[in-house]
């Protein structure tokens, strides 16, 4: 039996040749990947390197493909409030997670401070095969009558005997606009590969 050539329009589906398939109206779009190999830190802000955060969307994420540093340090996610910089002012966080030692397990639930969006628990590998890896996903950032609210999930690995998973938020502490974020280490370089993507709902 012959196949049927659909004409609905939209995206071409490559499994039946000539078929079509209606375009996607909602779902994540994707708007950038970024890498950084020893870099002091990689950097999403809106209007700079066709990165888009705005609203555009209501709800960002960013995946965290792969991520370790030059020397041991913490991952850090810190938000630009005034669209050049990046700051831990006016944030506010929660975490809780749990890690293995080597000598035994251990768990936290614990305010975490102004330290941005993100503070990793343990420190981030130094090699290739030591690293971490998550998503964070931001709700609203370009409202400026709302306070800025980042939910993350991110699990690693330091060495053969010392791993993690958490489970944070961080938010800003007033009302504000958020126009992109940092990824970084406390004092160390970093090994990174990052991806920006929208969520659509409709």
């Amino acid at each position: 039996m012959a196949l049927t050539k659909v004409r609905t329009g939209g995206i071409t589906d490559g499994a039946v040749t000539g078929a079509k398939v209606p375009a996607a109206t909602s779902g994540w779009r994707h708007i950038k990947t970024q890498t950084g190999a020893n870099v002091s830190s990689v950097d999403f802000l809106h209007g700079t390197s066709d990165v888009v955060f705005d609203d555009t969307y209501e709800v960002y994420e960013f995946i965290v493909h792969y991520f370790y540093t030059a020397s041991g340090h913490e991952l850090r996610i810190l938000p630009s409030q005034d669209g050049s910089g990046f700051t831990t002012t006016n944030t506010l966080g929660y975490v809780h997670g749990g890690y293995e030692n080597g000598s035994g397990s251990n768990h936290w639930h614990n305010e975490m401070g102004a330290v941005g969006f993100y503070r990793s628990s343990i420190s981030g590998g130094d090699a290739e095969n030591e690293q971490f890896g998550g998503q964070i996903r931001v709700y609203n950032p370009y409202d400026s009558a709302k306070n800025t609210v980042a939910v993350s999930q991110f699990g690693g690995l330091q060495s053969s005997s010392v791993y993690f998973i958490s489970n944070a938020m961080g938010s800003l502490s007033v009302a504000g606009r958020t126009y992109g974020l940092q990824f970084k280490s406390e004092t160390s370089n970093v090994y990174t590969k990052i991806s920006l993507y929208g969520i659509k709902d409709s």
